[in-house]
């Protein structure tokens, strides 16, 4: 598949979020895939753009939007370290190099790129170091995509019509949630019960 865009569902409601995604690919064997989320209850649009060649992540700019700030991330990555750049309204706020320890992978935001994040977390006996931009609280612009980093790990639990079906268990996410992805290893369905009486799905149609 090389587009496909996923639709938001609280509670099995259309919550008005979806997120798109188109991949291609160039003569040198680059692969570069761009993704945007289109938060419309929240004002909010966030787009990713990555380049890798060889199998290995390159480069990775995401841009959040609302209507108050603009953010820009660029993680440009090494063998074992990656040089970010931070920039709000224009105006740079980090720019810096972090060291990565062996077993560290990066997870660029948005759910055309989790289905890979599972597969190689699930690869490793000990928990994961995920290197998350942070989204998590809007209203803190000045730490907006800065890289933080969760311990995860993935469990196979079950397959489904050739679906594999995992427990991705962090501080977000419990054994309630489930991750469906198919044998390209793209993710195509999520459940997250984020309590009693919030339940979030996400579908992919192509």
């Amino acid at each position: 598949m090389k587009s496909g865009i996923y639709n938001y569902f609280l509670n099995g409601e259309p919550t008005g979020v979806s997120e798109t995604f188109d991949i291609k690919f160039l003569p040198d064997g680059s692969k570069i895939t761009t993704s945007i989320r289109y938060a419309k209850p929240f004002n909010t649009t966030i787009k990713v753009e990555t380049v890798g060649r060889n199998n290995k992540l390159q480069t990775s700019k995401i841009i959040y939007q609302n209507n108050e700030i603009n953010v820009e991330a660029i993680y440009a990555f090494s063998e074992n370290s990656l040089q970010i750049s931070r920039k709000l309204d224009g105006k740079t706020i980090q720019n810096e190099s972090i060291d990565l320890s062996e077993n560290a992978v990066f997870f660029s935001l948005m759910r055309c790129f989790q289905g890979q994040i599972i597969l190689q977390v699930a690869e490793n006996v000990d928990v994961t170091n995920v290197l998350v931009p942070d989204i998590q609280l809007p209203t803190d612009s000045k730490n907006l995509l800065r890289p933080t980093f969760d311990k995860r790990i993935a469990k196979l639990i079950t397959t489904k019509d050739k679906l594999r079906v995992f427990n991705y268990l962090s501080k977000h996410y419990d054994e309630n949630s489930e991750f469906h992805i198919d044998e390209k290893g793209l993710l195509v369905y999520y459940k997250f019960v984020q309590n009693e009486s919030q339940t979030w799905e996400i579908t992919l149609t192509y």
